[in-house]
């Protein structure tokens, strides 16, 4: 259990804190004498733009608003009521905020609980708009008209007009409801650009619409309607033509009732619908009924397929009236997809897509043929029905327009199927991808014979040489015959997943893994390359795990099989077997990177300082800056983290946060009148991420902080692991000379244990080197090791580099190291690193004992 955001070594504190971190709403405790923020969860972190960002001692205005006073941003929070705040992206959210206030101890402390309730309140707007607004015109209805009567003396007067649309019946029996619903919708329009903003229109019916407008006059409201008969009968001939009757009537005081008004403007309209015999014209002008044409037709098949996309069989009901008026009497496609970069499996399928009643004449038919470039190819090809002959050219025609239209449904109906493949199937090779292999162990998991099983995941080592040396495509194909070697051993129950690139995995019998371990040691194959074959040996790094019965989820098992792989690729391949062993490891892992980020904001992590001292006076000359996650029984050192965070990248936040705090904790020396004194701080090639930009921005960002504090270049040391990696070399080569533009020191840490060492003090200005400790792993190193640090000392001196042994121990070390020319020693024989109150209790009480005396008090002597 780590720590709760305030250091206290409590576990229900921090399950409160968890239990808060996952409520809905943003909780905030402040001090209200001093405007402290005390506490914030994870969704008010979140909602600020501000997870990651400690807050321990800032007051709340300033962390959460810059240049806020706290009497405004108390103002805006503490009340109950819903109230508009800015978010920090700047966008405008409706929350829901309570305040409750409190004594604790000598503290007033206000709890501000605070929900988002911006989505419902958009809800509640469009239900609003809903239940107010007719759906398929856009106008009020009815609800809204009998809420807005606009009864009182002030609306007076209130003009009042109904139209009807004409041929409304009409129109939806020979072109359809969709042109009939265009038609209402082309009424509205001309409804609402004809009248004044203060009123409004209603449909109030089928086809009735009533327009309301308050302070209008007869004359005015006269004016209103024949401006919308003028707009109605200017449409005449057009696409969109309507046609409108209309009838008003003007309401002059509050004692004449809405309802007579109304009747006297229905009576105005009924006497000029019988007055006008069509009002509306359409587009084939001067036929009253024609027969449907091809493209009324075509249009009708067109709409009807596009409201069902998810199925070929849509096709056979919407074609029937397009069938019958060209004598179709059936329809198949012929599907032909090949092997490519997006598909490795050919598709070879017929389909019949429309068969009539009489059937079909097999002598006679029109082919149409569309490509899909690499992909290949589909065709369409239509019989006629039994006696109507072949088709003349421009029938033809029409038929070519109709399969154009089918081929765009037909394409989204295989698209739509494919990405439903995707997610339980690879794409390259069909077999299932993580999703369906996890759904196949949630099967047996279920099924109660997860025991059964053994579960691999595997990865082929080095296949990017194959990628490089026969191309993508021929990798694609090996990938391919690689797993077909697995695929043709697998049994009835047992599962092979592609996972995507090179990564596999398998569910097989216990009883079967020697079988396919001698597949993951080499698997015999070949690349194709010009014609020629060119023969391979694959192989795989593979994280394995027997299954037992008391597994309980497929995570468990992905966790396992993951953590496994990790460890075999560290070590260039070969099979690892999950121990339970591990399966605590790997648990403990899981649970500092998912921990991290939460320890992180509480502030959870210290700076220890452990003095680097001059050997031959005991002086204290600096000291190097080390975290610890926690305090007392609770704490855990570097080793049990630091690699783990580094794996993931979240080194480089944890990074930033110790150097700021060795910074405040630099400026604080000063402020107290301490000696300032060089601090080395560490920082992980990992920090430089994949950017080429990152390394020079980082330092850059480094400089930038030691300005902000006050803190000179010579009082601090940024040591930098070394790498044998060739691009994390660049990156460190590319950090190390920007800090020293900045005139910042570098020292190169664990100095010696990698091939890079020398490459890096020879070509980069380093200012330090620091031994690695393993030279001394005993009480007196042995001659080679005595030889290897003299040969580092003596290297370093002569190119004006210092040095420091990491690890002193003993006297006999520390004598040694003095001998051959080492001036500056860190270890346990002076101190371990120590909180800062102790170290700077250690610079007060003075220094450490010169080597003579503790030569002559050991009786020790080299």
């Amino acid at each position: 259990m780590i720590v709760d955001r305030n250091g206290i070594q409590e576990k229900q504190h921090t399950l409160a804190f968890d239990v808060l971190d996952n409520v809905d709403e943003m909780v905030r405790v402040i001090d209200l004498d001093t405007f402290e923020l005390v506490y914030a969860n994870r969704p008010a972190l979140e909602w600020s733009g501000k997870v990651g960002v400690p807050y321990a001692g800032k007051k709340c205005y300033e962390y959460f608003g810059e240049g806020m006073e706290p009497c405004e941003n108390c103002l805006i929070l503490n009340r109950d009521d819903e109230v508009r705040c800015l978010q920090h992206d700047g966008k405008n959210r409706i929350c829901e905020v309570k305040a409750q206030y409190i004594k604790a101890g000598s503290r007033k402390l206000c709890i501000e609980s605070i929900l988002d309730i911006t989505e419902l309140y958009k809800l509640k707007e469009k239900f609003r708009t809903m239940s107010i607004t007719d759906a398929l015109t856009g106008a009020y209805n009815l609800n809204y008209m009998r809420e807005n009567n606009y009864g009182k003396a002030e609306d007076m007067p209130v003009s009042y007009m109904l139209f009807d649309a004409d041929n409304l019946k009409k129109v939806n029996d020979v072109y359809g409801h969709s042109r009939g619903d265009q038609y209402l919708k082309d009424c509205v329009h001309i409804l609402m650009a004809n009248i004044p903003k203060r009123g409004f229109v209603s449909r109030i019916g089928g086809d009735e619409f009533a327009i309301i407008i308050p302070n209008c006059t007869e004359k005015e409201c006269e004016k209103y309607y024949q401006r919308i008969r003028r707009s109605a009968a200017r449409t005449h001939g057009t696409e969109n033509e309507v046609g409108l009757s209309g009838g008003f009537a003007v309401r002059l005081s509050e004692e004449e009732s809405e309802k007579t008004v109304m009747e006297k403007a229905d009576q105005m309209l009924y006497g000029n619908k019988q007055k006008v015999k069509k009002c509306i014209q359409l587009r084939e002008a001067g036929n009253a009924v024609e027969k449907k044409n091809f493209e009324n037709l075509l249009t009708d098949f067109l709409i009807a397929i596009q409201e069902n996309t998810d199925s070929v069989a849509t096709i056979e009901t919407a074609l029937n009236p397009l069938a019958g008026y060209l004598g179709i009497g059936r329809v198949k496609i012929d599907l032909a997809l090949e092997r490519n970069d997006i598909s490795l499996h050919k598709v070879r399928k017929t389909e019949t897509l429309y068969q009539g009643a009489v059937g079909y004449d097999k002598r006679h038919e029109f082919r149409k043929e569309f490509s899909v470039g690499d992909a290949g190819r589909y065709a369409f090809t239509a019989n006629p029905e039994p006696g109507r002959g072949s088709w003349d050219f421009q029938e033809s025609t029409r038929l070519a327009a109709v399969f154009s239209a089918m081929r765009l449904h037909v394409a989204r109906y295989y698209l739509l199927g494919k990405l439903k493949e995707t997610r339980y199937l690879n794409y390259m090779t069909g077999l299932p991808n993580s999703g369906g292999y996890i759904n196949e162990l949630a099967t047996r998991i279920n099924e109660q014979s997860v025991g059964l099983y053994t579960a691999i995941y595997f990865n082929v080592v080095g296949f990017g040489v194959v990628n490089a040396r026969f191309g993508m495509r021929e990798g694609n194909e090996v990938i391919l015959r690689y797993a077909d070697a697995f695929r043709n051993r697998l049994e009835e129950g047992e599962v092979l997943a592609h996972f995507g690139g090179d990564n596999f995995a398998l569910l097989i019998y216990k009883g079967n893994y020697p079988e396919f371990q001698s597949l993951l040691n080499g698997v015999s194959t070949f690349a194709v390359q010009q014609g020629k074959k060119y023969p391979l040996t694959i192989r795989s790094a593979a994280g394995v795990m027997h299954l037992y019965d008391t597994i309980r989820s497929p995570g468990q098992v992905m966790s396992g099989i993951g953590f496994a792989l990790n460890i075999a690729r560290e070590s260039h391949g070969g099979q690892v077997i999950m121990t339970r062993e591990m399966e605590v490891r790997s648990h403990r892992i899981k649970e500092i990177e998912n921990l991290f980020p939460t320890a992180l904001m509480r502030s959870e992590f210290e700076v220890l300082y452990q003095p680097k001292v001059d050997i031959s006076t005991g002086a204290i000359i600096g000291a190097e800056a080390l975290s610890v996650w926690g305090t007392g029984e609770l704490r855990l050192e570097p080793d049990s983290y630091i690699p783990i965070i580094e794996r993931n990248g979240q080194i480089k936040e944890l990074d930033m946060y110790i150097f700021e705090k060795v910074l405040r904790d630099m400026l604080s020396w000063r402020s107290a009148g301490y000696e300032m004194l060089p601090v080395s701080v560490n920082f992980s090639r990992k920090d430089f991420g994949g950017k080429k930009d990152e390394p020079r921005l980082l330092a850059d960002k480094i400089a930038e902080k030691t300005a902000k504090y006050g803190i000179r270049n010579e009082e601090l040391v940024v040591e930098v692991t070394e790498t044998s990696n060739s691009v994390e070399m660049q990156s460190v080569d590319t950090f190390i000379r920007r800090l020293a533009e900045h005139g910042i020191r570098t020292s190169v840490d664990d100095f010696g244990t990698g091939c890079s060492s020398f490459e890096l003090v020879k070509d980069l200005p380093v200012d330090e080197i620091k031994i690695d400790r393993s030279f001394f792993h005993c009480a007196v190193p042995d001659r080679r090791n005595r030889v290897i640090i003299r040969s580092i000392v003596t290297m370093a001196t002569s190119l004006g580099i210092s040095t420091v042994m990491e690890g002193v121990e003993t006297v006999q070390q520390a004598e040694l190291l003095n001998k051959i020319g080492c001036n500056c020693a860190q270890g346990f024989l002076y101190d371990p690193p120590m909180e800062m109150e102790q170290f700077l209790q250690r610079r007060k009480d003075g220094k450490y004992r010169p080597l003579k005396e503790m030569v002559a008090s050991s009786g020790s002597g080299t």
